[in-house]
């Protein structure tokens, strides 16, 4: 036994002679910094940057820190084995026990000295990686800090505020899928914000910021997943916008959904017939929505009782068969009272105007766009409007409550499809009709994302306040502020945080000269999470989100789609429709109510 575990210990003489015990100091003090130090860049990095990205730095920092260790475990291992063996084997223990204690009074203080160094050389390491390494290589990937514990200064705030993460976020809608979540985009350390599904068909969303900083890309990002989870989408869009409706006609086209475009700008062929089966009380709702016949609190209001009046006869034409804004136009002067023919005739010429388009007056019984294709087969109805022709921004506040119209009066039997309407540029679509409907159209399985540029665009029309939208928007998505008032805002909805403010007490003489020392104060004040110079110095793409957890600054990314389509190509006159089957847009709708997500999107999982 003794001649078999006794060369252990020779073993470990002949390796300790191998270098001077300044020379194992050496080595001990770089394992152990390295450990230290790899492992810290390893584990500390938290995700943030693209995952290849993320990739390299963890890898090797994880390899060399493992090597590292497991020098230094193998070096205390075999120290306590050799120990053991001379005990357990000597003949003479009185004797291995001076050749031991001789050995660790020779390497003792080289040894101490190397494990201190290592250790203080670690930590310092440590501190330069956590503070002033990974801060600035994850602003240069694109990802940022906002908490910080002292105030912030305009004149840096851009040194220190996020880049935009651009990523597919088709990574990350399959494994939100399986968890029942809607993927809103990512935060600063690249972790997925979500919201359940429960939460977001009970929750209206508000998405804010001027043009061109990501309005649209992150309403796409969410209709997207709507129309893969068999949802109804609408989509209004004043602006025509550029790539939205070959993202959502792609959208689609993956999960077998219908997507129809419905334009309704003047010199556009007929393609819907708006008035289908409307009841006289919808219709009568149309009416004070579209033309804001409704109580306003000024002396106007007099006169608006009388188009009132004159709505609720030319309303009753419902009930006799149907009817087209062309017929209601050419028929008011014979249906209204002759008392309120002359006193209402601001609201006829009203009806007149709207009348000479002709794209949602679709002959009846064709097979047009149907307005409520979305709600019984899923899809997406996509409406271009206009920002400019007053007629077209009646018609697009009139169609958006007759979709409302419509959800509401579903039967409430548990069954009912889920449908999202997304507002672009809601100054355009507002009424007080619909500020009215914001509270109530929730329980009725629907939701609405609503985009706007600013506060003063929720003050437009008959609308009493801002705070009718902000109210009932459990969600909201708020890119950069131009204006002092509107950051302020922005600010005030992510909490308070609790920092740190310095000051300087300098005393000085007659001649102005100082008198003592400095004395330096800290105190802790409260500051917005996200204050005013993080929100007037958000980059395009990164946005405030609140009501999804913590208030945080995400980042939002497009969608990326194969081939850009004119929008004009999409539209489809309804006399040339008539006994056609299903399509999307002339491709062959898929059979199947809903599809798996599996065929939605073919890409690679994210984190």
């Amino acid at each position: 036994m003794t001649n078999l575990l006794f060369p252990v210990y020779e073993k470990y003489i002949a390796v300790c002679q191998m270098l001077t015990a300044w020379q194992w100091s050496m080595v001990l003090m770089i394992c152990l910094c390295s450990s230290i130090s790899f492992l810290t860049a390893a584990t500390g990095w938290g995700g943030v940057g693209r995952r290849w990205q993320v990739a390299i730095i963890r890898v090797p920092a994880y390899l060399i820190a493992m090597v590292s260790g497991l020098i230094l475990l193998a070096a205390l291992v075999w120290t306590i084995a050799a120990f053991a063996v001379t005990f357990i084997c000597a003949d003479d223990l009185k004797r291995i026990s001076m050749e031991w204690f001789k050995v660790l009074k020779y390497y003792k203080i080289q040894l101490s000295a190397g494990i201190a160094v290592g250790l203080a050389a670690g930590i310092v390491v440590w501190f330069l990686c956590r503070f002033y390494l990974q801060p600035r290589i994850s602003k240069r990937l694109g990802v940022g800090v906002t908490e910080r514990d002292s105030l912030t200064d305009a004149r840096t705030i851009d040194e220190k505020m996020p880049q935009p993460l651009k990523y597919d976020p088709r990574k990350f809608f399959t494994s939100t899928r399986k968890k029942q979540l809607m993927f809103l985009g990512v935060d600063e350390r690249r972790k997925s914000v979500t919201l359940s599904r429960d939460v977001w068909r009970k929750t209206h969303v508000q998405v804010v910021g001027p043009t061109g900083t990501g309005k649209g890309v992150m309403a796409c990002s969410c209709l997207a997943q709507s129309v893969s989870y068999g949802d109804g989408v609408y989509v209004f869009d004043p602006k025509n916008d550029e790539f939205a409706p070959s993202v959502l006609r792609e959208a689609c086209s993956r999960v077998g959904k219908s997507f129809h475009l419905l334009d309704l700008r003047r010199g556009q062929p007929a393609q819907l017939d708006i008035l289908k089966n409307i009841s006289k009380e919808d219709l009568n709702s149309l009416f004070i929505a579209g033309f804001a016949l409704g109580e306003k609190g000024t002396d106007a209001d007099y006169y608006r009782k009388n188009d009132r009046a004159a709505a609720r006869h030319l309303s009753t034409m419902a009930d006799h068969g149907p009817i087209s804004l062309t017929k209601l136009a050419e028929q008011a002067g014979a249906v209204l009272p002759e008392d309120l023919v002359e006193k209402c005739e601001g609201f006829r010429r009203s009806i007149e105007e709207i009348a000479e388009l002709q794209s949602v007056q679709a002959p009846a019984g064709s097979s047009s766009v149907q307005l409520d294709g979305p709600i019984k087969n899923g899809g997406c109805l996509y409406i271009i409007g206009s920002m400019d022709d007053e007629a077209v921004v009646v018609l697009q506040k009139m169609i958006l409550l007759r979709i409302v119209q419509i959800v509401s009066a579903r039967p409430r039997d548990g069954q009912q499809r889920h449908i999202t309407v997304f507002a672009d540029e809601i100054r355009y679509l507002m009424s007080k009709k619909l500020g009215d409907v914001l509270g109530s159209v929730r329980d009725k399985g629907c939701n609405l994302i609503l985009a706007h540029q600013s506060l003063d665009d929720l003050k437009t029309g008959d609308v009493p306040s801002p705070a009718v939208v902000i109210d009932n928007t459990g969600l909201r998505w708020l890119y950069r502020s131009t204006t002092e008032e509107m950051a302020q805002w922005v600010a005030g909805q992510t909490g308070k945080i609790v920092v740190n403010k310095s000051s300087q007490k300098i005393e000085k003489n007659a001649a102005g000269g100082q008198v003592g020392r400095n004395e330096t104060h800290v105190s802790q004040i409260e500051r917005a999470k996200i204050d005013t110079n993080m929100v007037q110095h958000l980059p395009d793409g990164v946005a405030v989100v609140v009501g999804a957890g913590p208030a945080r600054l995400a980042f939002s990314s497009p969608i990326p789609v194969e081939e850009k389509l004119d929008s004009s190509q999409l539209v489809e006159s309804a006399k040339n429709s008539v006994n056609q089957p299903s399509s999307i847009n002339g491709e062959s709708q898929k059979s199947g109510e809903d599809c798996s997500f599996s065929c939605f999107w073919d890409e690679e999982e994210g984190e």
